[in-house]
């Protein structure tokens, strides 16, 4: 018996490695008969330049659900890797993606945008490592509502004041907060398409991101473009403007802490709170703030037990630190 047992097993576990990552493509149409991207300016859109403009696709699980967005496997996000000038900082403005497919199962149902660093190690093809998304710079909530699905169409959200970046970053979206009914569906690049490889992201219900070409696999660009200044912020203009830094006390804070930062030139100043998901729990906008040294009182009884982002942004320039909420 003790064998039979084991033998069931093992077919077990070859059976589920076997039915890993299964897909077929799914033809989508615009206007013109076949799914379609459109083309923006290189000097509005970074990405969109070395992006492949033949017809897109829109790959499918065997199971429901999408390989670029929802499945049956439980992703928890997407993300596509941006690199741009090192020695230069941009700032992104919007963020546009073209989505194919929706299903909206449960009320309000949002993705959460996210403009990740590149700052941790993930799974690539050969059993091989590389740096891969990981730390949150800035967050938003897209409702499933507000996605367009008809080809062609983007759907554009929209960062405010803007992200400022440099060398390499990363965008995507995560799927945690669905309803498990929830379906959404990203256009990519045909398998193969892709300019530089291994550029797309999916981090795994194990909480590890791999690129697609290690988990389904796939070499595709997802359709995921950062609207950006047309003129870039060179680093020594940035360093010039606004010199920011940042000091908060008590931390860990039970009822309230001060936050202390200082400014070398006047701006408007944006405080954030995100939470170890990125989504944003406290917001509060100063008009403009004089330069020198500055102490907000913040309280943080109404916050739950935990740790948190705090971030003072201004028009060039953002400094974030930890924060600890320990209610007594």
């Amino acid at each position: 018996m003790k064998h039979v047992i084991l033998i069931f097993l093992a077919l077990l576990i070859s059976c589920a490695s076997f039915a890993q990552r299964n897909f077929v493509k799914e033809q989508k149409t615009g206007t013109n008969g076949i799914a379609f991207v459109k083309t923006l300016s290189c000097a509005d859109t970074l990405g969109l330049c070395a992006y492949n403009a033949s017809p897109q696709a829109l790959y499918k699980d065997q199971l429901g659900g999408y390989a670029v967005g929802t499945n049956f496997y439980g992703d928890i996000a997407k993300a596509q890797e941006f690199t741009v000038d090192d020695t230069t900082r941009y700032n992104i403005r919007k963020v546009m993606f073209f989505f194919a497919a929706k299903k909206k199962a449960a009320q309000d149902s949002f993705l959460l945008v996210n403009i990740y660093k590149i700052d941790s190690v993930g799974f690539a093809a050969g059993n091989t490592t590389k740096a891969c998304p990981d730390s949150i710079i800035a967050s938003r909530k897209l409702f499933l509502d507000s996605i367009d699905t008809i080809a062609g169409h983007p759907t554009v959200l929209d960062f405010e004041w803007g992200v400022s970046t440099k060398g390499k970053f990363a965008i995507g979206f995560d799927m945690s907060h669905l309803d498990t009914a929830d379906r959404v569906g990203l256009y990519s690049t045909k398998d193969s398409s892709a300019l530089k490889t291994e550029l797309s992201w999916e981090k795994q219900s194990n909480g590890r991101w791999y690129t697609m070409l290690r988990s389904w696999p796939l070499d595709v660009d997802f359709a995921i473009f950062p609207i950006v200044d047309k003129t870039a912020i060179g680093i020594k203009e940035l360093d010039n403007q606004n010199t920011l830094t940042l000091s908060i006390h008590p931390n860990p804070a039970n009822s309230a802490t001060i936050i202390q930062f200082t400014l070398t030139e006047s701006s408007p100043v944006q405080l954030n709170i995100s939470d170890k998901s990125g989504k944003m729990i406290q917001q509060k906008k100063y008009s403009l703030i004089e330069k020198g040294m500055h102490t907000l009182n913040i309280p943080t009884s109404e916050l739950a037990g935990g740790v948190y982002a705090l971030t003072i942004q201004t028009l060039t320039s953002a400094k974030s630190i930890k924060l600890i909420v320990l209610h007594e």
